[in-house]
């Protein structure tokens, strides 16, 4: 397969982080069309062999750090195998990169970030993906600057400054226990703040993608539709007026029965569009001469 994607020399990191909800069915609408379903092949990188540290320097190379609530997080239907350079750091560790992710397990299930990483290089973008994953399930925005998950993040950051790894991509993926909670908008807006000044205190100057996530089930005729719209605000007014952050999916359009296997969490052609969005975000901040149609896996 022929691609029109020059190689980027320099490493990307990416930060996930999601959140466990109870099941419903959803019946809203939803415009997206679903790309083809990104195949999964059995693949011999795969599996618990730890590879050099070296990697995370090397050329062409992304490190991609996220964090957020479950749906960042290995709780999505199915597995998927990686057919390209796909690793995980994890613990001062660099291993092969498996379903389900080591740093954010979640339910035992499957991320949006392996199938992200693959179409990555397939586009000849990178050569290598290395994630960092540290998303917590149900946990609220507060968890993330003034809880446990703080403290998770910290040692994580500490770790990226220590060792000075390159992060070219950090992930949100968050806003669903904020619905429950009825955080207000001014609140979850100063939560992203303060979050984007720890990970620019880390060093890291990379990019903050910030995901639009509200809907939780429990809501659904409370709300409309089960969304927050105070939480879809702040998170839309973040990502558009803060220099270093960018718009990431809208993943509160995934309202088919059979977007979310369980009421909740992703399926696997759920994962399809969400990764295939994500990779759209990554290329339209790359700037021009990329193209920002998902690649087709060999």
């Amino acid at each position: 397969m022929k691609h029109n994607i020059t190689v980027l020399k320099g490493c990307a990191v990416i930060i996930l982080t999601g959140v466990f909800l109870t099941s419903s069915l959803i019946r809203a609408q939803r415009t997206t069309t679903l790309p083809d379903t990104y195949p999964l092949s059995s693949s011999p990188l795969q599996g618990s062999k730890q590879v050099d540290l070296q990697l995370l320097y090397a050329d062409s190379t992304a490190v991609i750090l996220t964090f957020g609530q479950s749906n960042s997080t290995s709780s999505g239907q199915g597995t998927y195998y990686c057919h390209q350079e796909v690793y995980e750091f994890f613990q001062d560790t660099l291993f092969y990169a498996r379903e389900p992710l080591r740093g954010a397990p979640g339910n035992g299930g499957c991320s949006v970030w392996t199938r992200l990483c693959d179409m990555l290089i397939d586009s000849s973008l990178y050569r290598r993906v290395i994630l960092i994953n540290t998303g917590i399930g149900s946990t609220t925005i507060r968890c993330w600057t003034a809880g446990a998950c703080r403290d998770q993040l910290q040692e994580c950051l500490t770790m990226i400054r220590e060792r000075n790894i390159p992060v070219s991509h950090v992930i949100w993926h968050q806003g669903e226990s904020d619905n429950l909670e009825n955080t207000s908008g001014a609140d979850y807006l100063k939560g992203l703040n303060r979050l984007l000044r720890r990970i620019r205190k880390a060093g890291i100057e990379a990019s903050l993608t910030v995901c639009v996530a509200s809907y939780h089930p429990e809501m659904i005729g409370i709300k409309p539709s089960g969304l927050d719209t105070n939480v879809r605000k702040a998170q839309i007014l973040f990502a558009r007026g803060t220099p270093g952050v960018i718009p990431g999916p809208d993943t509160d359009r995934y309202l088919l029965a059979t977007d979310r296997y369980d009421g909740v969490h992703f399926s696997r052609t759920c994962l399809d569009t969400f990764a295939a969005e994500l990779y759209r975000s990554i290329i339209t901040s790359a700037g021009s001469g990329f193209s920002t149609q998902p690649p087709r896996s060999l």
